[in-house]
């Protein structure tokens, strides 16, 4: 699956891109008919942002999530998707 990981007014750890490409591959490894994750990281009043939008086959799904940290907003937004994948009966 296609990851395009981009921040705004922050700079993106290797942490963080490591961590995004690991959940990237663990949905298209469950949903093959997914093709993209972008993922747009930001900060905003000292709170980390991660926003998705997860594009595949007849599919288009957004998640959002705000956290303290970076990686804590990045994994909740994946998993946001993922309970969207899951309440609309994607076929795997």
């Amino acid at each position: 699956m296609e990851l395009i990981l981009s921040g705004k007014h922050l700079e993106i750890e290797d942490t963080d891109r490591a961590l995004a490409q690991k959940l990237a591959d663990q949905l298209a490894e469950d949903y093959q008919k997914l093709n993209s994750l972008r993922m747009v990281l930001s900060a905003e009043h000292g709170r980390a942002k991660a926003e998705a939008i997860l594009t595949g086959k007849n599919t288009s799904l957004t998640a959002s999530a705000v956290a303290d940290s970076v990686p804590v907003a990045i994994t909740a937004a994946c998993a946001g998707s993922l309970q969207q994948l899951v309440g609309l009966g994607v076929e795997t």
